[in-house]
């Protein structure tokens, strides 16, 4: 992406986006073995096992998209049984997730000042394995699974060096400030798909 500019031309925008039954609906049941994409099946690009029969598979791809953010417990984390309270987990996803984008050059306040797209969990599962206490060291790592028209999979582990406290698995959609389904921007695509951080000069507008 260095070198060259994403604006849009006037009108260039009109076919980024899809509607919502074709962004967001399930349009088939995925086959034993394989998770969903959660996109049109001919606009979805998987970094790593298809979520969907009929995603396009990345020739030669790498899950190397992993982050890891390090982390400790504090006191204000824990509930009365002296572990961390278990809706705190999503917050500590949630912040790895910010992280992973903000190491890519796409914080979430730039994108939706240049392009009005914002991010929002539309699936989100759990599996608390064990318990993280008080001043535990702890990594929230974060894996890109698929990558879909307007959508991005992603699974989390929240680890105690190796041991996995909690295991996630989400599903966060691109949207607009009305709600509606938009694009994943292709200069963010592209980063997800990068073996290292890229950091393009500027984030790809949409209507």
């Amino acid at each position: 992406m260095a070198g060259t500019s994403s604006k849009l031309g006037p009108g260039e925008g009109r076919d980024l986006y899809r509607p919502a039954d074709e962004q967001f609906a399930d349009r088939s049941r995925p086959s034993p073995g394989t998770q969903s994409c959660y996109g049109h099946p001919n606009a979805s690009v998987a970094l790593e096992r298809p979520r969907r029969a009929g995603a396009l598979a990345v020739s030669g791809a790498t899950p190397a998209m992993t982050h890891s953010m390090p982390m400790r417990v504090y006191y204000e984390d824990t509930d009365a049984a002296g572990i961390v309270y278990y809706a705190n987990y999503l917050k500590f996803a949630e912040r790895g997730r910010t992280e992973m984008m903000r190491s890519l050059g796409f914080a979430h306040s730039r994108i939706a000042a240049e392009t009005g797209i914002v991010f929002t969990v539309r699936r989100c599962s759990a599996d608390y394995r064990a318990a993280a206490r008080l001043d535990d060291a702890l990594s929230v790592d974060t894996r890109i699974i698929a990558i879909g028209g307007a959508t991005l999979s992603l699974d989390q582990q929240i680890r105690r060096g190796e041991e996995t406290i909690v295991a996630l698995d989400v599903l966060v959609a691109c949207v607009g400030h009305d709600g509606r389904p938009r694009r994943v921007p292709s200069a963010l695509r592209v980063a997800l798909m990068q073996p290292a951080p890229v950091k393009p000069p500027i984030v790809q507008k949409t209507p």
